[in-house]
């Protein structure tokens, strides 16, 4: 996954900026994160590393000629800097940067980190919620399988979370968005949060050929194979629900947990609707065509009403902002006719990981006889009623925090798990002590699983080393106090 320019300089390309670094502490050295520039603007600049600050004091140094976009550019850079013998006692390091309508001086102070480090695309206010949760988003982007390119942002620590795409969002905005804040706050408080711009939405391509469920599931395919995650818990929201079931059923060994927040198993138009119905849904399609990006939100109102029914003034306003920011009337018009077709009901039967459905009971978008349906579904699936007249929550009603408890109930994922290290257990090695704990012996679960006992024995002592267990029993025991078998 790279970094790209958003200053036109060419499609998937990472920025090239001229840079010149002038000193590095060696404390800076070892804890120096990825950088990757965004545009040429102030905003870029002020985006690079969580903030830079202008400091026409500091002088010019080490030349590094491209823009910095990974971490064995960095450490180029500074151990070049250190040639020089200029390191100062505190981590500051400095650059050059060239190419605007004035050169400019400015200046990243570099935190010392006790984790890996995340990588930063982030604006003042998004940057001050995030670092106040403990943790920095990182905002890249990955290439879908007909080229489409997706904007992907991560933040937190733990077990990997990834939220499949729904419309109506922007990575870099919606940690500061009244809509959506709540969900990037607490999902990362526990978890590696994962989300990403459908394509058509927010920083992702807006101009594509394809909106179809099954190029949403390749999306969602791209994005998880780019940040290489082998097993992982899954998120579904609203139509992202179907992306999600269909991602689940398709990659069984990869998701551990799925969790469904007001998904729907058929969309409107298979619903068997009245012509009444198919009228209004014409009309919507329409609307959304002709008046989605004016400046009145008249018409934007019209969908505002289709998904609250219990929204403050100033939550309305928030959730106008986001349909005005984050997609075209033309594109929001090909979701809709995308959705209003879904149909879920032979895929969801395949669906093998232990699931959570909640739905609002007076969601006016999907009936909550769609979630119910839903979770009869899918195989063992639980279904959790929420008291919303609302589609998707606020944090100010009573659903919010009933549905954060159950989500937390139900997905691995707490700081013992991130202390246990287990994020270095594979699908292969958990399948292993799964075996392992059903009493097998080494030769009996070679057979089982095509493996020579050798290997069993070796994904056994990794299994053990990340869990930092001193017996199989202890492993077996704390892999299942973490949920992670399902």
């Amino acid at each position: 996954m790279t970094a790209r320019s958003t200053s036109g300089s060419g499609r998937g390309s990472v920025a090239r900026t001229n840079v010149s670094c002038v000193a590095l502490s060696r404390q800076s050295f070892n804890v120096v994160p990825d950088v990757a520039f965004g545009s040429g603007s102030a905003d870029g600049l002020e985006s690079l590393n969580g903030g830079l600050q202008t400091d026409p004091a500091v002088g010019s140094g080490v030349l590094a000629p491209h823009g910095l976009a990974g971490r064995s550019n960095l450490k180029a850079v500074a151990r070049a800097i250190y040639a020089t013998g200029r390191a100062p006692p505190i981590p500051v390091l400095c650059f050059h940067i060239s190419g605007h309508s004035s050169t400019q001086r400015v200046r990243a102070r570099l935190q010392p980190r006790k984790r890996a480090a995340i990588p930063t695309i982030v604006g003042p206010m998004l940057r001050t919620k995030i670092l106040r949760m403990g943790g920095r988003q990182d905002i890249r982007f990955c290439t879908s399988a007909d080229g489409a390119s997706l904007a992907v942002a991560t933040v937190g620590q733990g077990l990997p979370l990834v939220r499949a795409a729904t419309w109506l969002t922007h990575v870099k905005k919606d940690a500061d968005n009244l809509c959506n804040r709540h969900w990037v706050a607490e999902l990362s408080r526990d978890h590696y949060y994962v989300r990403y711009d459908s394509r058509g939405c927010g920083l992702s391509d807006r101009d594509v050929e394809r909106f179809s469920l099954g190029a949403w599931i390749e999306d969602l395919e791209a994005v998880t194979d780019a940040l290489q995650l082998e097993r992982f818990s899954l998120l579904g929201m609203s139509q992202g629900a179907a992306i999600a079931v269909g991602y689940a059923a398709l990659h069984p060994e990869r998701v551990s947990h799925l969790a469904i927040y007001g998904g729907c198993a058929r969309g409107l138009l298979k619903r068997n609707p009245s012509p009444k119905m198919v009228d209004a849904a014409q009309a919507m399609l329409k609307a959304a065509e002709v008046g989605w990006g004016a400046d009145s939100s008249s018409f934007r109102q019209v969908f505002i009403s289709q998904l609250f029914h219990d929204a403050s003034a100033e939550q309305q306003r928030a959730f106008d902002e986001a349909q005005r920011l984050t997609i075209s009337g033309a594109n929001a018009a090909r979701f809709m006719k995308v959705v209003f077709e879904i149909d879920i009901r032979e895929v969801a039967p395949k669906v093998r990981c232990p699931t959570l459905v909640c739905h609002a009971t007076d969601d006016p978008c999907f009936p909550f006889e769609e979630g119910r349906l839903l979770a009869s579904l899918i195989p063992g699936a639980r279904l959790v009623p929420l008291p919303s007249k609302n589609h998707i929550p606020f944090e100010t009603e009573r659903a919010w925090p009933l549905f954060l408890s159950e989500l937390r109930a139900f997905l691995p994922g707490s700081q013992q798990a991130v202390d246990a290290g287990i994020f270095r257990l594979t699908a292969r090695q958990l399948e292993v002590l799964r075996e392992v704990g059903r009493g097998q012996t080494d030769k009996q679960i070679a057979r089982k699983l095509s493996l020579s006992p050798r290997t069993v024995e070796m994904h056994v002592a990794r299994s053990l080393a990340a869990l930092k267990c001193r017996t199989r029993a202890e492993a077996v025991k704390r892999a299942t106090d973490l949920k992670l078998f399902g």
